[in-house]
């Protein structure tokens, strides 16, 4: 979770590559995860949280460097399918940015 929250950090400053080290690092280090043995207060952060924080900061990217709007869509896509019934606000988060990610016009603006 920590490097989701960090590769967020780099796309608000708008360095791609350290977004692009620190979502690798996410992703990896869930890899390793082992559910059973995490704290109660953690179980909350599931793959489809992963996606939604990973997409988030390729979404950041996209509101300066347009490129960058298909990998927060295929994240932010992959997040909604797979947030559970009692994740109903992460879903909307995504499904919000995700319609601006689509939308193919100029994202400065639409900041959430």
């Amino acid at each position: 979770m920590l490097y989701g929250v960090r590769a967020r950090v780099h796309a608000e400053q708008g360095d791609a590559r350290e977004t692009d080290r620190f979502v690798g690092m996410a992703e990896a280090e869930f890899g390793r995860a082992a559910p059973q043995d995490d704290p109660s207060w953690i179980t909350w952060f599931d793959e489809a949280e992963l996606y939604g924080d990973t997409g988030h900061a390729y979404y950041t990217l996209a509101l300066a460097q347009r490129q960058w709007a298909s990998e927060a869509a295929r994240r932010l896509t992959l997040a909604i399918d797979q947030h559970g019934p009692n994740q109903a606000r992460s879903k909307a988060l995504a499904l919000i940015k995700l319609s601006k990610v689509r939308m193919g016009e100029p994202l400065r603006s639409w900041q959430i």
